[in-house]
């Protein structure tokens, strides 16, 4: 057995990467500059120093490899949907041709929808791309990052409020990036997986944002107001902090269709989709210090 994770150095790609290791499963990783990845190649990872969007990189780095583990990589450039199709379909290209057996994507919630959820488009073309390819397959749909609420810290440090366009009563799970990678380590060593499938990894529970900002609330140690936007002015805000039209439109789109119900688990929630990471513990734990430290 061995496995390949295109994004080591990532919050999922790091901890997935350790899971690996310890496991005693000979790993290779992916990265553009070597020192990023010390920690890893210094307990026996094997490191292919280049882009996951570079062929000549994939070539070399699924050699030998079993499963591969994709995770479409951030890239805030106009055309991005279509750019993350064409390096999921590269990358499944090469890594079949290689001999790879089974590949494992990171996806969302939502994905089972081909347009109007912006970004998330993206993970529902690179389940496709892979799809088309490979037998055995796992998407791993994760709830909404509870680490998405770092974005929210200054407006709480400032005047204790959180902006929000999203419906302050709809109900959507949380999922912290720790629970997600054991999820990822426990399908990626288990090398019986069969036939092409998706996994929710759905949070604890689900909560509207009204009950999440008062968890919040809770594990942060200060009262927090949540303020309810419109989508023009949540526009207005994401140009105001610097984000180019095409991205504005992008995480509008986002906005507008988890309004409408599109950014929502296919998957029915079970013991197995729950994961144990509270949004009140992991606010205490991870975000009250950044929060006491600005």
């Amino acid at each position: 057995m061995s496995i390949l994770v295109t994004t080591p150095n990532g919050q999922i790609g790091r901890r997935l990467s350790n899971a690996i290791l310890d496991a005693g499963v000979p790993l290779t990783i992916i990265s553009r500059r070597a020192e990023t990845s010390q920690e890893l190649t210094r307990r026996g990872a094997r490191l292919i120093e280049g882009a996951v969007e570079d062929a000549s990189t994939l070539e070399r780095a699924t050699e030998g490899v079993d499963t591969i583990f994709w995770l479409t990589p951030p890239n805030a450039i106009p055309g991005f949907l279509d750019w993350a199709r064409e390096i999921a379909a590269r990358a499944a290209e090469i890594a079949k041709k290689n001999g790879v057996q089974r590949a494992i994507v990171l996806s969302s919630i939502g994905a089972q929808h081909p347009a109007g959820t912006g970004p998330i488009v993206a993970v529902h073309r690179a389940e496709i791309e892979f799809a088309k390819r490979f037998e055995h397959q796992r998407n791993l749909r994760t709830a909404y990052f509870m680490e998405n609420y770092r974005r929210d810290l200054p407006t709480i440090a400032a005047a204790g409020r959180l902006y929000s366009a999203m419906s302050p009563d709809h109900p959507f799970p949380t999922v912290a990036t720790a629970d997600i990678a054991d999820v990822a380590a426990r399908v990626a060593l288990d090398q019986a997986f069969e036939g092409q499938a998706n996994v929710g990894i759905h949070g604890p529970r689900d909560l509207s944002l009204r009950e999440q900002v008062a968890e919040l609330s809770l594990g942060l140690g200060r009262a927090i107001e949540l303020v309810s936007v419109g989508i023009d002015a949540a526009r207005a805000g994401m140009r105001q902090a610097g984000m180019p039209d095409f991205l504005v439109d992008l995480y509008s789109e986002l906005i507008e269709g988890a309004n409408r119900g599109l950014v929502a688990a296919d998957e029915p929630r079970s013991a197995a989709t729950t994961t144990p990471t509270e949004l009140r513990d992991f606010a205490a734990r991870v975000l009250r210090p950044e929060l006491e430290a600005l």
